[in-house]
C-alpha cells in the first residue's frame, strides 16, 4: 500500500516549482466510501479536504493513476468555482506538459487493473430491466427508479422496465 501523503507531498513540490498557485489544502485523505469516483476536492471553512479513493494507494494500479488524481483534485484548489473550467484546463494543461502526466476531467482512459478493483467495491443491490430487449440497469441505492420502474423506459427499446433484483 502505498504512502498518501508523501505522494501529496511530492505532488506540491512538483507544483511549486512551476508556480502553480493552488489553494491552501487542509488536509488529504482516504474516502474508503467512495466506490464510484477516484478523488474528490471538497472546501472547507477557509480550505479544502481531498479525498482519494483507496484503490489508486494499491501497488497492483499504476503509479501515474494516483499521481494524475491527486494533481486533478490540488488543481481544483486553485479556482474551485471553475470546476474544470478554462482555469483548471489551463493549469491542467501545463502540469500534463510539464511531467507527462494526463489529467483529464473524466477518469478515461485510468489503469484497468484500477476499474476492475472500483468494480468489484462496487455492491449492486437493485437491478431493473426490460422484460423486451433484456437490457439491464444496475444500482447501490433505492432510487425512485428502483421504487416504480414501472415509471420509466428502456434506452433501447422503449419498453416499461421491471424490478429484476432488490
Amino acid at each position: 500500500m502505498r504512502n498518501l501523503q508523501s505522494y501529496y507531498q511530492e505532488c506540491r513540490e512538483m507544483l511549486d516549482i512551476i508556480n502553480v498557485p493552488y489553494g491552501r489544502i487542509k488536509e488529504v485523505v482516504v474516502n474508503g466510501r467512495a466506490n464510484s469516483r477516484w478523488g474528490s476536492c471538497k472546501r472547507s471553512g477557509q480550505g479544502y479536504v481531498i479525498e482519494i479513493n483507496p484503490v489508486l494507494l494499491s501497488e497492483k494500479v499504476e503509479e501515474k493513476a494516483l499521481y494524475n488524481t491527486l494533481m486533478h483534485e490540488i488543481l481544483h484548489t486553485i479556482d474551485f468555482n471553475d470546476g474544470h473550467g478554462r482555469v483548471w484546463r489551463s493549469w491542467a494543461c501545463k502540469v500534463n506538459n510539464e511531467y507527462g502526466l494526463d489529467i483529464k476531467r473524466c477518469d478515461g482512459d485510468k489503469d484497468s487493473t484500477a476499474k476492475k478493483m472500483l468494480e468489484d467495491r462496487r455492491i449492486i443491490k437493485y437491478v431493473i430491466g426490460c422484460p423486451c430487449c433484456g437490457k439491464r440497469y444496475e444500482y447501490q441505492k433505492r432510487s425512485q427508479a428502483v421504487q416504480h420502474p414501472e415509471h420509466y423506459r428502456c434506452g433501447r427499446c422503449g419498453s416499461a422496465l421491471e424490478l429484476i433484483q432488490g
